[in-house]
This record gives C-alpha cells, structure tokens and sequence, in this order.
C-alpha cells in the first residue's frame, strides 16, 4: 500500500483517501471536520497525557480504513432515521462512527463520532526518567470496551526543551494495530491565562517505514498540564501534587510511583 500523501484530513479538503483502491472516497460534515481537528490537536499537543486522545485517534483511523474498503452490508443501521441515504455506523474499540454512504458517487460522509458507554480507562503502569534537557515516560493503560473486551495501549512519550523550542518523539501501540511514532517540533507562543497558543510541526513514522509530514499548525497548551509542561522528574511530581487533575487518575499515579523504587513521590 502506498503511504498517504499530504494531510488528508486538511481543512479546505474534507476527505479521506487511504489509497486508490479504496472503495469509497470520504468526506466530512463540517461538524465531524471539527470534532475531529480537535482530537487531532490534542492527541498530537498534549504528549503523554492524551492516552485517551491517542486511543480514540487510532480507532477513528481504523474505522476509516473499515468504510473505505468494507462491504456496506457489515454497516450497522441506525433505528429509527429514515432519510436517504441511511445513517450509519460501525465502531471499533470504544468510539462508534456515524455516516451515510451515497452509491451514485461513491462516497460516504462521516456525520459525527462519538465515545460509547465503557468503564474508565485503567493506568496499569507507568515510570518517569530524568534526560538531558528534559524527561521521558513509559506507560500502559487498559481500556474495556461495552462488550468486555480489554485493549491494552503502550506509550513511550520523550521530551527535549530547547528554551522557546521543544521536541516530543511519541511512540504508542496498541494490542491488534500497527505502532505508530510521532515526532513533534514546537514553538512556545503567546500566553493566555492558562494556556499557551504553540506553532507544531509532526512528522509521523509509519509502519513501512516511509513518513508523512503534517502542515504548521497553532494548538493550544494548557500549562497547567503535568505531564507535558513538567522540565524534569521532580518538577512533574510536584505539578501532580500540586495542579487539578482527576483524583482517581491521581490516585493511581501516585500508586505506581510509589512502586517506583527510583521515585521520591510521597
């Protein structure tokens, strides 16, 4: 299979193409197009923190591969709408995907997504390190699907801080799906409050060992983030302790870390 060329999820394009032979072109409604520069954004702004992002990123890629090529007749039918073209979905992991293919043209148009009902995403390990210049984590989270089925996400998240510059090299993977490394180059902008407006640059590694390069773009930073803002292993856990993040999530961090027989975190 030939690697994507340029962004397919471009703004000003709206489409989707995994290859030439795919079946169905896709495109978006502006709303989908919205909801997912979002998820885009933050899965590729917010470093190790965005396990959740990353997971629902990989599953959108999947059941966009899944429309492209599949048979219309392994679609599920929404109950109940009876416009033309029929609403559809299909899911995959904890995200369902809703769109309405058109034969005449074929084309299908992702109307929206959406995270379907799950337990809570389980933070199974997790270990910091000092480097030069900044830190690095390894961690793995288990994520259950509404039909019981447990998938397991590894992430290796490295980060560089330049001064006004940073690089974030992430590698994440989960059980049944190809890794996937992401290399970030950001420049620190404006401050807002609790947020910073950075200009990143991605390059993403692919699985054939060619890369695809994401455009400039400006997301925003919430510097109150303890993983991604934090410059050292001390400075990250005094942020844990000290920033508003869910106390269950909390709660496990200082667990694992505790386990952790080269972590100070009381």
């Amino acid at each position: 299979m030939q690697p994507l060329t340029g962004r397919f999820y471009q703004r000003a394009q709206t489409r989707y193409r995994r290859s030439m032979a795919s079946r169905y072109e896709i495109k978006f409604s502006d709303a989908a197009r919205a909801d997912f520069d979002r998820l885009q954004a933050e899965a590729e702004s917010c470093a190790e923190s965005s396990s959740d992002a990353l997971r629902q990123l990989l599953e959108v890629h999947a059941l966009l591969d899944q429309i492209a090529d599949g048979d219309p007749a392994e679609d599920a039918l929404v109950a109940g709408d009876f416009k033309e073209p029929a609403q559809r979905y299909r899911s995959e992991g904890g995200v369902y995907l809703y769109f309405r293919r058109q034969e005449e043209t074929r084309t299908a148009t992702v109307t929206s997504f959406r995270e379907g009902p799950s337990d809570a995403p389980i933070l199974t390990d997790l270990k910091i390190r000092d480097i030069p210049q900044g830190l690095e984590t390894e961690s793995a989270t288990e994520f259950t699907g509404e039909d019981g089925t447990r998938t397991r996400m590894r992430s290796f998240v490295r980060k560089i801080d330049w001064g006004e510059t940073y690089t974030v090299l992430n590698h994440f993977a989960m059980d049944s799906q190809p890794s996937r490394t992401m290399i970030t180059s950001g420049r620190k902008g404006e401050i807002e409050g609790d947020w910073r407006r950075d200009v990143i640059e991605v390059v993403e590694l692919l699985a054939d060992g060619s890369a695809r390069r994401y455009p400039p773009q400006t997301v925003p930073v919430w510097l109150k983030n303890p993983f991604y803002e934090a410059n050292s292993k001390k400075d990250m856990l005094a942020r844990l302790q000290t920033n508003p993040i869910p106390s269950a999530r909390l709660e496990e961090i200082k667990r694992l870390l505790q386990n952790d027989s080269d972590s100070d975190f009381a």
